[in-house]
């Protein structure tokens, strides 16, 4: 890695907060039978990932995204979106992983349903 490329990280880092946001993100605790597909966070994310299971068709999942500073500007606190769920999106709150979970099964079941029709 040449310097320009290794100073560009660093800046990153500093200003994205990395390594001082480590803590605040909590752990997930993922069922067994779910496949999570973590991918680069993109448009202001700070961490994004698809879930599909043994049920979903091939191409479809259920994406997730945390949102730790307003970036997208649909909370004032830290949130994680789950999309396609009811009426489009749900949004959580960071902390509430066991609501994250629900909500990502739920998902799950709304795009077999679409995918069925």
């Amino acid at each position: 890695m040449n310097n320009t490329k290794r100073s560009v990280i660093a800046d990153y880092d500093r200003v994205m907060w990395t390594f001082e946001r480590i803590d605040a993100i909590p752990f997930l605790n993922f069922p067994k039978k779910w496949n999570v597909r973590i991918i680069p966070p993109f448009m202001g994310a700070t961490i994004r990932f698809q879930v599909t299971d043994k049920y979903t068709k091939a191409g479809d999942f259920v994406s997730v995204f945390l949102d730790m500073d307003e970036n997208l500007g649909m909370s004032k606190k830290p949130y994680w979106e789950v999309f396609p769920c009811v009426d489009d999106v749900v949004r959580v709150d960071i902390d509430n992983t066991e609501k994250l979970m629900k909500t990502i099964k739920k998902a799950l079941k709304l795009i077999r349903k679409e995918t069925d029709q």
